[in-house]
């Protein structure tokens, strides 16, 4: 079917993004494709060429939305507090709630990070707010010590249910001890 008159889908590049987040999430990274995100997305099997050259672009896009996702919980954990112990929480709970996309973030399925500049600039961002809140200097300690924390738990190495308070007190003690040496 032909269409007369411009193309339009009211925001195609992130219905596209989204519907690649859900692919990821519910059925793995190895189920999405550009038509299949194009399916899910109710749009034509050529429509996501117009936003992304191909699936690892589509990729570097989802990763650079959660950059984002991570970078906001951060903030809104860190506003009008200086607990670390919170911005902590926040990024521990962003990979649990998130465990397929945070991998992707962190994985190695985009194979040149550097020439996606959504990609980069997504990730400057999180480091911005890293940098705000972190002790002086301390920015890249701090999100290694979350991260090595949060990627042990979606590695399913450190469980911890959500539902157990010793969970709670788990996840809290290992926060301490780890935020500890920052401050």
């Amino acid at each position: 079917m032909k269409r007369d008159g411009p193309y339009h889908h009211g925001d195609l590049r992130n219905a596209l993004i989204d519907a690649a987040a859900t692919i990821v999430e519910l059925r793995g990274l190895d189920e999405l494709s550009l038509r299949a995100a194009a399916r899910r997305a109710g749009v034509s099997q050529t429509a996501p060429y117009r936003h992304f050259q191909d699936k690892e672009a589509l990729i570097a896009a989802v990763a650079a939305d959660g950059f984002l996702m991570l970078a906001e919980d951060l903030e809104a954990a860190a506003s009008g507090s200086d607990d670390l112990m919170l911005i902590g929480k926040a990024y521990f709970r962003f990979a649990q709630d998130h465990p397929a996309r945070f991998q992707l973030m962190f994985g190695r399925d985009i194979s040149d990070r550097v020439s996606h500049e959504v990609l980069q600039d997504a990730q400057d961002q999180l480091r911005t707010v890293l940098k705000r809140i972190a002790p002086a200097g301390e920015e890249d300690t701090l999100w290694a010590a979350l991260h090595g924390v949060a990627d042990l738990s979606v590695a399913g190495v450190l469980v911890l249910n959500d539902d157990d308070l010793q969970s709670e007190e788990t996840l809290d003690r290992i926060l301490e001890a780890v935020l500890q040496g920052l401050t």
